[in-house]
């Protein structure tokens, strides 16, 4: 009898720990995911809405110049330093797709567009030459 007694008990352990598992992890679900989206761990960090957005006309313009850039980031791919000059570009690809534009109006949003276009050209230049000005000198580093 006292076999049978201590595997009843090991079996009420067992249970007890199986059922604590699925509440915490139901509660952890439930917790993480809000209707908004949101988990408990990044809330409130959600991009906000875009306060401002460059006409079609205008997008389609940098579009295109981001198309040729991405052609000459291509050839030089095989560089070490090419993510340097492929993060700029991919700055203004994920600002065209996911329409993440945030700036107070489309005059400044084509500006900084342009700056990181001209940035990332400059540095598929010197890419081309094997040469990586941006990294000399001292302080941090872009």
């Amino acid at each position: 009898m006292r076999v049978s007694q201590r595997e009843d008990r090991r079996a009420i352990d067992m249970c007890t720990r199986i059922l604590l598992l699925v509440a915490i992890l139901a509660n952890v679900g439930w917790t993480q995911l809000q209707p908004d989206g949101a988990t408990a761990s990044f809330r409130g960090s959600l991009p906000p809405k875009p306060t401002a957005s460059p006409s079609p006309e205008e997008i389609s313009i940098l579009s295109k110049r981001l198309t040729v850039l991405d052609q000459d980031l291509a050839k030089v791919r095989s560089h070490p330093r090419a993510a340097d000059a492929g993060i700029f570009l991919k700055a203004v690809r994920y600002a065209i797709e996911f329409e993440e534009w945030y700036g107070k109006n489309p005059a400044e949003l084509l500006k900084i567009s342009d700056a990181l276009l001209t940035e990332a050209s400059k540095r598929i230049d010197g890419l081309k030459k094997n040469e990586t000005p941006w990294m000399e000198g001292s302080g941090q580093k872009i």
